[in-house]
């Protein structure tokens, strides 16, 4: 055997084994979610703002109250993180979404003095991008030529101090 085998893959460029985390966090957060609702709330005086898992899909909302009640208005639930087992079927939107497409929704209303904002975004689409983004990056890392080779062609210069590359005459700028 040649000492130039390699018994072992290269290990992955940065930017992918970054994406490939974020898809399969994805994909556990995707899972979980038919199972405990999750919310991280950001509670302060006259508005509420979360992030929330249930049901296979990331939800942002941003609740906030007008008017002459705002000051006494409080929600229910303080900051900070909320974990609750999930129901059989989400619940009913209280205000209808502007639009709403395979899993995509965007609510703006109101109800009395309540202004309610709705960003949801399935977690189908989130893992299809992560994973997507990581094949792309193993893709770009993998075309590109190994160190003391030309950029252009790939041919080794290994010894070559001419400055030009013999295969296909690109000026070198280091080897």
């Amino acid at each position: 055997m040649s000492p130039s085998v390699r018994w072992l893959p290269a290990p992955p460029a940065p930017t992918t084994a970054l994406y490939l985390a974020l898809s399969m966090s994805f994909a556990i957060l995707w899972g979980r979610s038919y199972h405990v609702c999750e919310s991280w709330d950001l509670d302060q005086p006259g508005q509420k703002i979360s992030l929330a898992s249930d049901h296979g899909r990331l939800c942002l909302e941003r609740l906030a109250t007008a008017g002459p009640r705002a000051s006494r208005l409080a929600f229910s639930r303080g900051r900070g993180y909320h974990a609750d087992p999930a129901a059989d079927r989400p619940a009913a939107p209280s205000v209808l979404p502007k639009w709403q497409l395979g899993g995509f929704s965007f609510t703006n209303g109101h109800i009395e003095s309540i202004a309610i904002q709705d960003l949801t975004v399935p977690y189908w689409f989130l893992v299809s991008a992560t994973a997507c983004a990581a094949i792309a990056s193993a893709e770009r890392a993998s075309r590109q030529p190994p160190p003391g080779h030309c950029e252009a062609c790939g041919y080794n210069l290994t010894a070559n101090v001419s400055g030009t590359c013999p295969e296909c005459g690109t000026l070198l700028s280091s080897v």
